[in-house]
């Protein structure tokens, strides 16, 4: 067994263990990033703008499920994590194979009702072009097989981040990416309806996705091991988090899959069109943050599970304010540059892209704070009451947003609807959290969000003084994506971080120094 799978209480080597897993990350999101931004505008031109709508508005449809997906995936990280943190691994051996179990119950579960209630969905309620529909609908088709085989995935990818296998999981990650980016080149062969076409070859690389995961936990960790084990009182209590977490997960489906069929109501598919590439731009931003957490959210599971329950809240808080910094690193930038940004990368944006993707930005930035709490309120096992009041506060998002563009409001204002009950949700998940945990509510008022707030207003200033001063052009753009990064450096050195906070940034600077010379001495 390799050093990197085992936990310990030592917080140095840990935090070390992070900064090396998180530098991993980052080298596999900046290649995903590129590819995935290469690979929109290329699909959108293969497709075009309607078809390219209908492709995110029926893929929506199978995204209805997700939250039942997110449902075990959620437990599945929990307790794989949890007796890794206790150094069980007979334990790991019984509950892995328990989960694959559940987990296979919950895939047919899944399959029947894309096949019944999204089938009722597609024919019901979507507004396609008549001599769209056949073809939309064997899109659909592939995409439930692409769901399901995702689905497959999770066991064999929750163990391998579990274990801290960051290498695996970003090779596997980029080779994703890299096989999407090759299926888009396909399409230009014309040998079947391209939208179809595209369903089909989405599909084989979810499998091909499987089939990596499952060959390398196969060979490497010995609790994959096949046997049958059942165990009915720890089962009900898997379900039992993993239900609690579904009535939470939903509310993905109130607010961005049924948002994104009331946008498409109201508006039709060039709407859904502008969001769906803004949904690709929000993935891309929101990976700074998920990257990081990716490799935190072991720890702290297991830091929780091993009874240190001080360094638990504390590495919390501080994945908090990280989560928020690498946000709003691309962000920054991003909103201020929004209208040169999308022209080069699609050339020709369709209408509401702008508006959309700078209010995106601004619920990425207020949701980055959300993620930690999410992941220590869910390492604590306890999650009936939090997902009960939160749940139910995000749930609100559809009807609210329905109210809006009933009363004749523009497409943007669900957005905007999304935003406010953001920060509602925030609020809600920390006070539920002092509650739970004994989380240091005024703490992290003050030394996380305070002082990520005002290092965010300050780095702003420049950058978008720069913009008065300067006409559109490319020279700008990079003017103020350096200001921005160097404004964004600065103030939060000397605002944004506390002095601990400096010297251990500082002291992992340092040792990243004298390794390289090492190296190359």
């Amino acid at each position: 067994m390799s050093k990197d799978d085992v936990f310990s209480d030592n917080i140095a080597s840990n935090n070390s263990r992070i900064a090396r897993n998180t530098l991993m990350l980052y080298i596999r999101m900046a290649c995903i990033i590129a590819i995935s931004f290469f690979t929109t505008r290329e699909v959108l031109r293969a497709l075009g703008v309607d078809d390219f709508g209908i492709a995110n508005v029926v893929g929506g449809v199978v995204s209805m499920f997700q939250f039942l997906g997110g449902m075990l995936s959620s437990a599945i990280s929990r307790y794989l994590n949890y007796h890794l943190g206790r150094g069980d691994y007979a334990g790991l051996k019984k509950i892995f194979n328990l989960i694959r179990l559940l987990n296979a119950g919950l895939l047919a579960l899944i399959v029947l009702l894309c096949e019944s209630v999204g089938v009722f969905v597609f024919h019901r309620y979507l507004d396609l072009p008549k001599d769209s529909i056949a073809s939309a609908f064997i899109f659909f088709q592939f995409s439930i097989f692409t769901f399901a085989a995702n689905i497959a995935t999770t066991p064999y990818m929750s163990l391998v981040i579990s274990r801290e296998n960051m290498k695996a999981f970003s090779l596997f990650s980029v080779l994703e990416a890299l096989l999407k980016l090759a299926i888009v080149y396909a399409l230009y062969l014309d040998l079947f309806g391209r939208l179809e076409f595209y369903g089909a070859l989405l599909f084989g690389v979810s499998m091909a996705h499987l089939a990596l995961y499952f060959i390398l936990c196969k060979v490497k960790y010995p609790e994959t091991e096949r046997y049958f084990f059942w165990d009915r009182s720890k089962a009900l209590e898997i379900v039992s988090f993993g239900g609690w977490n579904f009535f939470g997960s939903i509310s993905s489906l109130f607010t961005d899959v049924l948002v994104n069929i009331l946008l498409n109501n109201f508006f039709g598919i060039l709407v859904n069109a502008a969001r769906g590439i803004v949904m690709q731009l929000s993935n891309a931003v929101s990976s700074f943050s998920v990257n990081f957490m990716t490799a935190t959210r072991p720890q702290i599971m297991k830091y929780w599970a091993s009874e240190n329950r001080a360094q638990a809240c504390s590495l919390t808080m501080k994945s908090s304010k990280f989560c928020f910094y690498l946000v709003l690193l691309f962000a920054l930038p991003a909103m201020i540059e929004m209208d040169f940004l999308l022209k080069l990368w699609l050339g020709k944006v369709p209408p509401y892209t702008l508006v959309f993707a700078e209010l995106t930005m601004l619920r990425l930035l207020i949701d980055s704070y959300s993620t930690p709490l999410v992941t220590l309120v869910q390492a604590t096992g306890r999650v009936a009451l939090y997902q009960c009041v939160v749940g139910l506060t995000l749930w609100s998002t559809l009807p609210v947003s329905y109210l809006f563009l009933k009363a004749g409001f523009p497409p943007e204002s669900v957005f905007m609807v999304a935003i406010g009950i953001s920060i509602l949700a925030m609020f809600e998940r920390v006070l539920l959290l002092r509650r739970q945990t004994g989380f240091p509510v005024l703490d992290f008022s003050v030394k996380v969000v305070g002082k990520s707030i005002a290092a965010a207003a300050i780095s702003a200033v420049l950058p978008f003084s720069l913009t008065f001063f300067m006409p559109d052009s490319a020279f700008r753009f990079i003017a103020v994506c350096a200001l921005s990064v160097s404004a964004l450096a600065l103030s939060v050195w000397f605002v944004g971080l506390d002095s601990s906070e400096r010297d251990y940034v500082s002291s992992a600077f340092l040792r990243k120094v004298a390794s390289l010379r090492g190296i190359f001495s």
